[in-house]
């Protein structure tokens, strides 16, 4: 089978619902060519999709969530590729449950760890600034409370 005719196939079962076929994709995901970081980039963006359809079932799935997760993870090597993996993990975990949030949360901190290029807003966190108190003269001042005044 050629790589043309492969990622056709990869595309086309990647849209399919079942869950044992989408076991069997990440199996497809392993033997995608490495060398050409634009392509590869290129296809994580086309499969997203089929990612983020996986990584988002409640119960089920847990071998594929697991696969893609790593998969993924070990795709952050160069910037392309790192973009395309942030923003899928990124609405991951805002969506995800408890279990899987964790993973997310590491790999976005491994992306801005190597690539601070890449933009990811929520973890540009500033603190708010708190307004400084007011300096005192050094005199007390009388201050009368509305109830004591009446």
């Amino acid at each position: 089978m050629s790589a043309a005719d492969a990622s056709l196939c990869l595309m086309r079962l990647s849209q399919h619902p079942g869950t044992q076929v989408q076991l069997f994709v990440t199996q497809w995901l392993l033997e995608l060519p490495t060398d050409d970081k634009a392509e590869l980039a290129r296809r994580l963006r086309a499969l997203t999709p089929y990612f983020l359809t996986v990584l988002s079932q409640v119960h089920r799935g847990r071998a594929a969530k697991s696969r893609i997760t790593a998969f993924l993870r070990a795709q952050t090597d160069d910037a392309g590729t790192a973009a395309v993996v942030a923003e899928i993990f990124a609405r991951q975990v805002v969506t995800a449950s408890l279990t899987d949030k964790p993973q997310y949360i590491a790999g976005l901190r491994d992306i801005a760890a190597k690539h601070p290029g890449i933009a990811l807003p929520f973890l540009n966190w500033k603190q708010p600034a708190v307004p400084a108190a007011p300096a005192s003269s050094g005199s007390p001042t009388s201050s009368t409370s509305p109830a004591s005044a009446a």
